[in-house]
This record gives structure tokens, sequence and C-alpha cells, in this order.
């Protein structure tokens, strides 16, 4: 992506070729509705084995979480096989593995809100499909995904403190109904610039063929 071509370029000095990361609306569709009965549906991004994901942070923010909540909150989590019960999370995620793609799109629809921490200059897809699907976005505050992640517009985002996290995807979950317009701009945002892989790869191929071109 944008971010981590422009480093290449200025801090390397290389050539870089950037891309605007698409999702397969085929599968990642949705709409707005969610029920508001029962308990709040949290996805959690959890990958105790991927550093970039900050597990750590986000597994004690949401302890806090569900400290704060209770019964009114249900977590999980999906993407790596691995046990909450060896992580102190058993009373409060449940972690449902690796899923096939369409499943995930399933789950995701099923969910309030998910949160995806990211911490390097190349985004997950995560909230591109989460977006799609219907839900809220919510993670850390990253310069370099700002082109992407806009706080209050199409996402919540918050400091990367365990408090700051757990208090503010507290307030956005009881909140939800006010934030529909956040949702939304994600929603609108991924259908009109984020669901061309076709097109995006072939500007990129385009983007490569010029680079091999001599120059005159």
């Amino acid at each position: 992506t944008h971010a981590l071509g422009s480093l290449l370029a200025r801090k390397h000095g290389t050539c870089a070729c950037a891309f605007d990361p698409q999702v397969d609306l085929g599968v990642f569709r949705g709409d707005l509705h969610r029920s508001d009965r029962g308990p709040m549906r949290v996805f959690f991004y959890g990958r105790p084995g991927h550093p970039r994901n900050a597990f750590e942070l986000g597994a004690e923010a949401l302890l806090q979480l569900k400290r704060g909540m209770g019964d009114r909150v249900e977590i999980v989590c999906a993407g790596a096989e691995w046990d909450p019960g060896a992580v102190g999370l058993a009373d409060a995620v449940r972690n449902l593995g690796v899923l096939a793609y369409e499943q995930t799109a399933e789950l995701y629809r099923s969910c309030h809100a998910c949160l995806t921490m990211m911490m390097t200059r190349h985004p997950s897809y995560l909230p591109l499909e989460f977006m799609a699907c219907g839900g809220l976005v919510v993670s850390n505050f990253n310069d370099h995904n700002a082109w992407l992640m806009k706080d209050g517009v199409n996402s919540i985002l918050l400091q990367p403190s365990a408090p700051a996290i757990a208090e503010g995807l507290q307030a956005a979950l009881e909140n939800y109904s006010r934030l529909e317009h956040v949702r939304r701009a994600g929603w609108e945002m991924v259908r009109q610039r984020y669901g061309d892989w076709e097109g995006t790869c072939a500007r990129l191929v385009n983007d490569l063929a010029a680079l091999e071109r001599p120059r005159r």
C-alpha cells in the first residue's frame, strides 16, 4: 500500500508500485442492521503469534471491557488456533480458530463491532471486510493508516492503551445506534473504492511494466 511504498522510495531509494487493498464484495457483504436483542457481540482479531496485531494489548483491553459490561457483551475471536484459557481469557473470549472465507463473512455479519489492532504501515484487510458487512470498526491511531481510517468518520480510533481501548469500545457499544453514520460511511466507502480487485491488479501490472521500460 501507499505508506509502505513511500517508505521504500524515500528511505531506501528503490522503485515501488503501490496499490489500494480491495475486498471480494461477493463474499463480504451485508447491511447496517444489527439486532439489539441480547448481548452486543464483538469480534477480536486476536492472533498471539502476530506482533503487529498487538494481541496482549487487545486481550487486556477486552478483559477490562468484559469486567465493565459483563453479560451485556460477548467476545469472539478467529484467525488462529489458540486456547483462551492458556492466556487468562477463558471467561472473557471464545476463540473459533481458523475459518473458511465464507464463514468469516458470516461471523462478521453476526457482530456489532470488531477490535483490530494495527501497528505497522500496511493495514489489515479485516477493517475493509468488516465495513463491507455493515459492522463498526474499532482500532488504534496509526499515522500510517490515516489515509484509510478516519476517526469518527468511518471508524472509531483509540489510543493504544488497555484502559483507553476498553473505555472507548464500551462507549461505542453503549451508543451503537448513534454511530450508524460511522458504519454507513465505512460501508459506502468500501463499495465505492475498495471492491475491484480486477481493476486494481490491472493498474498494478501496468505500473510494473512501466518500471521495466528503458529510460531515454
